[in-house]
């Protein structure tokens, strides 16, 4: 005869199965909820660091006295070099550029031998850059060419392009007027503006 289990007794087979299939749905369950939370906690930290734009740097325009920190002619020695096959054009430009007010140092041909092409050359040390750039005023076109001589003296190299010289009026009317220029991290590179097509 089969023996029957006693009166409040159940079989524990069935109840003890069924915790561990709970425990890793509650598992899955919570694991979800992280997964969903997390997606949408960057879903918004994305949106508000999209939406947020970049301050853009500042660019101003100032204006600009070219001749403000240039010497006096009387403060600028000019050696003059005939780089032409022209006699006595390095003579006569000295007598011009002496009328303007500058210091007149020796006068010879090219003692560099170069060939200089166009208007002229202004040749100048770390101490005579200030010289070189009120010379090149006077003498539009000249080309300023720096190197390592000692001492304020400029030289100046006269090629076969060389015309008038400018006037003292001329000058200080080009010094004197300031022009607009453009300072700052946010305006655009020199080449950059000069990459893009004119109108």
């Amino acid at each position: 005869m089969s023996q029957r289990a006693p009166s409040g007794q159940r079989s524990g087979s069935s109840r003890g199965g069924t915790k561990p299939i709970t425990i890793v749905l509650l598992i899955l369950a919570m694991l979800a909820l992280f997964a969903a939370g997390f997606g949408v906690s960057r879903f918004f930290a994305g949106r508000s660091a999209s939406t947020v734009a970049p301050t853009p740097a500042p660019c101003v325009t100032v204006s600009v006295t070219p001749g403000a920190s240039l010497p006096k002619p009387a403060k600028v020695k000019v050696n003059v070099y005939n780089s032409t096959k022209t006699a006595g054009l390095a003579r006569r430009t000295a007598a011009e550029i002496k009328k303007r007010g500058f210091v007149i140092g020796t006068v010879a041909n090219d003692p560099a031998g170069a060939v200089v092409k166009g208007v002229a050359e202004i040749r100048y040390g770390p101490d005579g850059e200030p010289g070189a750039e009120l010379l090149a005023l006077y003498i539009p076109g000249a080309t300023l060419i720096a190197n390592d001589t000692t001492g304020t003296a400029v030289d100046l190299a006269v090629g076969p392009d060389f015309g008038a010289i400018l006037t003292n009026a001329q000058v200080a009317g080009a010094i004197a007027s300031p022009s607009p220029t453009t300072t700052g991290a946010g305006c655009p590179s020199q080449s950059a503006a000069s990459a893009s097509p004119s109108a």
